[in-house]
């Protein structure tokens, strides 16, 4: 078994690294002219999609919804909001977090709140308590250490005009929220986008009322941050973050120019040293869909990114290169989660299998075999390692990159 893996490793790591990016459409499912915002793995393996449609003719309307992919994107469904009744204008972010679910809502008042959902999304409640009143969340993260942290911008239009963005952290599952510092971020303090932890690194990006937007990077669970923009195209927006299968970074966005005319360029970006610099990336098969990217998200070796063109036509797309695996010959649809994590680890194949642990150097931290769809990772240091899975005539099924959060 042990030479098993050396040579399962030494396979990987030969292959990682400079993958053409290649996206197709995976729309099939969805309402016409939905508009996903953000993406989730649920703790039993579904990936839910959330997300609003926005009619502007004859009249004004906003219907938001949450669909549901059982197979990694390839098809979608839509599921029960049961509970999400009074914030039923726009859903802007979801995260999975052990067995719980986070969802950020509004209403069409300027009244925003945060849901949790402990039965995969089938039913939702306030988990509100901590934060400021009208404080709405743009996206989620969970720290190396296991806690949870919320971005958003409060907005106040009257007397004037103020946005103020602050950063908010839960130690008990998104059942209670304090604000904590946000040291460094003095430069860029109009708006928080997106959110991602990067194996051991938080990257969150920000803006300032001048069009100024910038990366910071945080390196000891978001006490204190720096600026982590090398590479990117001035001006450019980052709006979300995922990890690939192999650990790269990837930064999706949009660069809007006003002046003097207004052009919008997306792009993609990714980086191999968990944010400290980036590089941009082939886009090839969005080409229908080129005026802004929303959101995305990484399951296993499919990456899944919501995107829209200026006819607002919107769109979801799934690759399966761009993780930087080439393919060799392993089943995509067995999903490990959830990723982090702090201790559970379940994989969604039955009977009887074997799991190896790797870590990044190819030995062999634990190796069981077992009929058990979920074990525990609560023996191992915090730290990078690959999950692979062997069915019970040792023939590898799929190999995933986690991490093992403290």
């Amino acid at each position: 078994m042990k030479k098993l893996n050396f040579t399962l490793m030494t396979i990987l790591l030969s292959v990682i690294v400079n993958a053409q990016s290649s996206w197709t459409l995976s729309n099939t499912g969805f309402q016409q002219g939905f508009n996903v915002t953000d993406f989730a793995i649920a703790q039993n393996g579904n990936i839910l999609a959330i997300g609003t449609k926005i009619v502007t003719t004859p009249a004004y309307t906003s219907t938001p919804a949450i669909y549901k992919s059982t197979d990694n994107g390839s098809n979608w469904s839509s599921v029960s909001t049961t509970g999400l009744s009074n914030h039923n204008y726009l859903f802007n972010g979801i995260c999975s977090v052990n067995s719980t679910l986070l969802l950020s809502a509004a209403n069409n008042s300027q009244d925003y709140a945060v849901y949790k959902s402990t039965n995969n999304g089938s039913s939702w409640t306030l988990s509100n308590t901590g934060f400021q009143q009208g404080f709405n969340v743009t996206d989620f993260a969970i720290t190396q250490n296991g806690n949870i942290l919320a971005i958003g911008t409060k907005i106040v239009t009257t007397p004037t005009y103020t946005s103020t963005p602050a950063i908010y952290k839960s130690t008990d599952n998104g059942n209670s929220w304090s604000v904590i510092s946000t040291a460094g971020l003095t430069n860029h303090n109009y708006l928080y986008n997106g959110i991602c932890l990067a194996n051991s690194t938080l990257l969150l990006s920000a803006a300032n009322n001048s069009q100024g937007y910038a990366v910071y990077k945080s390196t000891d669970n978001g006490s204190s941050w720096t600026l982590s923009n090398t590479g990117f195209q001035q001006g450019f927006n980052v709006t979300d973050f995922a990890i690939t299968q192999n650990g790269n970074a990837l930064a999706i966005g949009t660069k809007i120019v006003t002046t003097p005319t207004y052009t919008s360029t997306p792009a993609i970006y990714k980086s191999t040293d968990n944010g400290n610099s980036w590089s941009v990336i082939s886009t090839t098969g969005l080409t229908n869909h080129n005026y802004l990217y929303n959101g995305i998200c990484s399951a296993n070796s499919t990456l899944l990114m919501s995107a829209a063109n200026n006819s607002q036509d919107y769109a979801v797309y799934r690759s399966q290169s761009v993780t930087g695996i080439i393919d060799v010959g392993l089943i995509e649809n067995i999903i490990i989660y959830p990723n982090p994590t702090n201790d559970l680890l379940t994989v969604s194949i039955d009977g009887q299998k074997t799991i190896l642990i790797t870590n990044i150097n190819g030995q062999t931290c634990k190796s069981l075999k077992t009929y058990d769809n979920t074990f525990s990772l609560s023996d191992l240091p915090t730290g990078d390692y690959f999950v692979s899975i062997f069915n019970q005539d040792n023939k590898l099924l799929t190999t995933c990159k986690i991490v093992k959060a403290k």
